[in-house]
């Protein structure tokens, strides 16, 4: 006997079984059975997930897995793992896990969670799990610092309301609730620390506390008032004078401790009669100063002024008189002046005798006007008396002045005069104020003419006194005159003369001062009769300083040439035919032929002959 299995679907499994029957000869017969293999048992679970316990505000704390209030797709590994902690199981095994939740409540927050476990065929075990979502923190809360009130008119005060001052927060609630101890608008009397504690709550009645100081404190000074200020004169030959008043009554919001009083003057005594004050005070301003104090320490102080006056001046004795005129010290623009000092005298001490610099005794006054010397009296009141006399010094000395030493120079060349600078003198005195002036003569920088000129210079101070100077300004005239001779004059002698008329233009000499003076000192005038020969004229002009110069030139007459057949040179060598050549460049030529015009030289003398130098238009004889 066989059989062979065709299974078919799921849950159940529909499983056909063929059995066949065959006999010994092989023959066989067959028949179906069918068997349903289904899975109708539902996982098993061992343990629910375990109830948690979150910190957080609202649902959306919770996590593995999420807040879900429609079914949610879970995993068998999430519903086991450490946060939920669950255990399930299924004989042919676990394919869905999903959750629902359901939230209900405050603080905490109770939410119901439904586990569902299926298996493949749709089998499912349910468990509920409980996850409680609480806020269990207290709120953050700081206090304000240390707080001050001030007390009313009453000496009292009423707690104000501090919770607006705390800093306050909560992870949860955004209105977290702040209360006050003691409570607001509490009131107290006179001063004193109050300890204020704050609390915060929120929606979960969880709670912080936190306390700070409030100190309630007298600021409201006493009121005072003083008696209006007085002025007194002093008693006739005191200096002193007495005043009395009603003493101040201060009043203040929580009461008075004391009510001093102080003069400025500590040298006032104060006598207290009430409801009266009196005192001795001297001249001068005393200001008397109370001083209300309250409980606390608080205080005020107002004061008044007696002021007593010394009407009566000082008085200065023994004021010198006008003094001088006086001359004054050698050298010095004043005088040192000293008198004797006058004094002063007053009914009340500290009076104080002065004068005004530089006016003082011993002082140095400047010549000039009468100085004003005022002596000033002043008493500490303030009263003053004067006295003045005058010193009067006058200038007795006269100024002095020094002059240049004397100065030579030459003339400027070519000029009858030379440019002369020197350092004009300046007059001093002991007083400021001289002048000094050229009285004569030419300034420094002039063109000073050749001679000797006479320079004075006066200074006069501010009175008139006068003093003067002088020197000299010497110009030479080192320049010597100049002269000009004509050309030395070579002519023949006057027919049948011995000699010869010259005429030539006699030299004027020059000078660079005027009128200088030219003579002849050697020779013949122009005009006269030259011997034959040679005449040297001379010319000498002087200028006025005595400077001299000469010049010379000559005047040559020769004897005009006559005939001759015999020639007679001396030094001479005689080359070509009819040529004789002297010194090899002078020369005579054709002995018996005269040419008219002809010149001579007065370097070349040969015998009785004088020869020119080569010309070929010249001839010259020998002369008798």
């Amino acid at each position: 006997m066989t059989y062979v299995d065709v299974a078919s679907g799921t849950c159940p499994i529909v499983v056909t079984r063929t059995w066949s029957i065959t006999d010994a000869c092989g023959n066989t017969s067959t028949c179906n059975e069918t068997i349903n293999v289904d899975d109708t048992q539902a996982p098993t679970i061992t343990t629910c997930a375990v109830t948690r316990n979150i910190e957080g505000c609202n649902t959306g704390a919770i996590s593995g897995p999420v807040y879900s209030t429609t079914p949610a797709a879970s995993s068998e590994a999430e519903f086991e793992n450490g946060t939920n902690q669950g255990d399930a199981s299924d004989v042919c095994g676990i394919t869905s896990v999903t959750y629902v939740d359901v939230a209900n409540g405050t603080c905490p927050i109770v939410v119901t969670r439904t586990w569902s476990i299926t298996d493949a065929c749709g089998n499912t075990s349910t468990c509920n799990q409980t996850i409680n979502v609480d806020d269990t923190q207290a709120p953050m809360l700081s206090c304000p610092p240390t707080q001050t009130q001030y007390l009313d008119s009453n000496c009292k005060s009423l707690l104000n309301d501090y919770t607006s001052a705390a800093i306050v927060s909560d992870i949860c609630d955004p209105s977290v609730t702040v209360t006050q101890l003691p409570a607001i608008g509490t009131m107290y009397m006179g001063e004193q620390t109050i300890v204020v504690t704050l609390t915060a709550t929120d929606d979960c009645s969880n709670s912080s506390t936190c306390s700070f100081n409030v100190l309630l404190e007298d600021n409201t000074p006493p009121t005072i008032s003083c008696p209006a200020n007085v002025t007194l004169n002093a008693v006739t030959g005191s200096c002193e004078q007495t005043h009395s008043w009603t003493i101040p009554t201060p009043s203040d919001n929580c009461g008075i401790a004391s009510l001093t009083v102080s003069p400025s003057n500590p040298s006032v005594n104060i006598i207290n009669i009430p409801p009266s004050a009196l005192a001795l005070f001297p001249v001068g301003v005393t200001t008397v100063t109370y001083t209300a104090t309250d409980i606390n320490g608080n205080s005020t102080t107002c004061s008044f002024t007696v002021t007593i006056v010394d009407n009566q001046p000082p008085i200065i004795s023994n004021c010198p008189t006008n003094i001088g005129p006086l001359g004054n010290d050698p050298g010095l623009c004043g005088r040192t002046v000293s008198w004797n000092e006058p004094t002063a005298s007053d009914n009340c001490p500290g009076v104080m005798l002065t004068t005004t610099p530089p006016n003082a005794n011993g002082s140095f006054f400047p010549v000039g006007v009468p100085t004003l010397v005022t002596y000033k009296a002043t008493d500490a009141g303030g009263l003053m008396t004067t006295c003045s006399f005058t010193v009067t010094i006058i200038d007795s000395e006269a100024p002095q002045i020094t002059c240049p030493a004397n100065i030579v120079v030459s003339n400027t060349t070519g000029l009858c005069s030379a440019v002369v600078n020197y350092t004009a003198p300046v007059g001093t005195d002991n007083c400021p104020g001289s002048v000094t002036v050229l009285q004569s003569g030419l300034a420094s920088g002039s063109s000073f003419p050749v001679g000797v000129s006479t320079i004075v210079y006066k200074v006069t101070d501010v009175p008139g006194a006068t003093a003067t100077c002088s020197f000299t300004v010497t110009v030479n005239d080192t320049e010597l005159p100049v002269i000009s001779c004509p050309s030395n004059i070579s002519v023949p002698n006057d027919a049948n003369l011995c000699s010869a008329v010259v005429t030539y233009m006699a030299p004027v000499g020059t000078d660079n001062c005027p009128a200088p003076n030219t003579v002849q000192t050697a020779g013949l005038a122009s005009g006269a009769a030259f011997p034959v020969g040679v005449t040297t004229n001379t010319f000498k002009v002087t200028d006025a300083s005595g400077n001299t110069a000469t010049c010379s030139f000559t005047v040559t007459v020769t004897d005009a040439p006559g005939t001759s057949d015999h020639l007679s040179f001396s030094n001479c060598e005689e080359q070509r035919s009819g040529l004789v050549f002297c010194l090899g460049n002078l020369y005579c030529t054709n002995r018996n032929r005269q040419l008219s015009g002809c010149q001579y030289h007065p370097d070349c003398r040969t015998g009785e002959w004088l020869l020119l130098p080569c010309r070929s238009d010249h001839q010259y004889f020998q002369s008798d």
